[in-house]
């Protein structure tokens, strides 16, 4: 009885690493990139996931956020990226300037109903995140005013379907994303 007790008790040593094994690799940016995404999971464990995962699987799985978010639960994938950004550190800080306007253009429609409030004070991460990363494609362009016809056209075509309020928003966000490139 002593000897089976022992074997059984090794064999739950050896199982044992196993499963917590799988627990860390789930908090790997490289594991959930490969795997099928858990936005909320993503969300608790946004911290952990940044900081403890390669810097090339982090930006991978951005950018899985953002090509995913056109899908049926495209405002999950958002707010992940908003929790993401949230997290201070810095190439993650330096890729969201860098894909911000990806984000504007691919997921506006998603986008939006996250971002609008009617007195917005632009402080939403994911404002943030449009208005640095487009202002800085507009101060860093070899023609500024190209890339403000660029955004004016899409901001023009995007308010036809809305009221009074929501075009007074786009305005504003237009106005602080130049604010944003000419302090740049």
């Amino acid at each position: 009885m002593k000897k089976k007790l022992l074997i059984i008790l090794f064999f739950i040593c050896l199982i044992q690493p196993s499963f917590s094994q799988k627990k860390n690799d789930s908090l790997n940016a490289c594991w959930i990139i490969v795997h099928p995404m858990n936005t909320s999971y993503i969300q608790k464990h946004v911290k952990t996931i940044i900081t403890k995962s390669k810097d090339d699987c982090v930006i991978s799985l951005i950018n899985k956020l953002i090509d995913s978010c056109n899908n049926k639960n495209g405002i999950n994938y958002l707010q992940t990226i908003s929790e993401i950004s949230k997290i201070s550190d810095g190439y993650v800080s330096e890729y969201f300037d860098e894909v911000g306007s990806k984000l504007f253009y691919t997921c506006f429609d998603k986008l939006f109903p996250l971002i609008y409030t009617k007195n917005s004070q632009f402080n939403n991460p994911l404002e943030k995140i449009i208005i640095q990363s487009i202002g800085s494609e507009i101060s860093d362009a070899k023609n500024p005013q190209q890339e403000k016809k660029k955004i004016e056209t899409f901001v023009m075509q995007k308010s036809l379907k809305f009221g009074t309020e929501k075009r007074r928003y786009l305005t504003n966000l237009v106005n602080k994303i130049y604010e944003f490139a000419e302090q740049s």
